[in-house]
């Protein structure tokens, strides 16, 4: 999927998990901060491919990245969340940064919506790579028709959850 398809959907899926209050267990307000860091934790992923919307602002790092490990690879697994979650909770630490469980929790979650969302394109995700179990794909063509329906469907969604929250659209800008 395309840079705006994830970024709706982790954001879909983050003002759904507030609004329902299934985040609750991080016992910290949620808002602003953390859905923009479940946004760009979004798109993380696709560090792994250099023609990706990171992979064109981060260049240098999106071809070695490439290199070493390929384009829906290890990155594009559980093990991709672990790396992020892990390099995310050891820099809070070592900054003795206050909200590390916030912090963390909103990367590993945007970061697994990436995957989640690729789940439905027909190249899938493969969950626990290099492993040949849990492959997990779908009807999503990638920059096709039904991409766009996934996204118009996200963005409903986001105005959806929104509006419930009160926040209004221009409010979250």
């Amino acid at each position: 999927m395309r840079a705006h398809t994830h970024a709706t959907t982790g954001l879909a899926l983050g003002l759904a998990g507030i609004s329902f209050g299934i985040f609750g267990f991080l016992a910290l307000p949620l808002g602003h901060g953390f859905l923009t860091l479940v946004l760009l934790a979004a798109l993380l992923p696709d560090i792994d491919h250099h023609s990706s919307s990171v992979g064109r602002k981060l260049p240098g790092i999106s071809h070695a990245v490439e290199l070493l490990f390929g384009h829906r690879g290890i990155l594009h697994s559980v093990w991709g969340i672990v790396f992020f979650g892990g390099a995310t909770w050891l820099i809070c630490r070592l900054f003795s940064v206050g909200a590390w469980k916030l912090i963390v929790f909103a990367i590993c979650f945007g970061y697994f919506t990436h995957l989640v969302s690729d789940s439905f394109t027909k190249t899938g995700v493969k969950w626990f790579y290099p492993l040949e179990i849990g492959h997990a794909r779908g009807p999503v063509n990638t920059g096709g028709m039904s991409e766009l329906m996934f996204l118009l469907v996200h963005i409903v969604i986001v105005g959806f959850f929104l509006s419930r929250m009160g926040w209004g659209v221009l409010h979250f800008i």
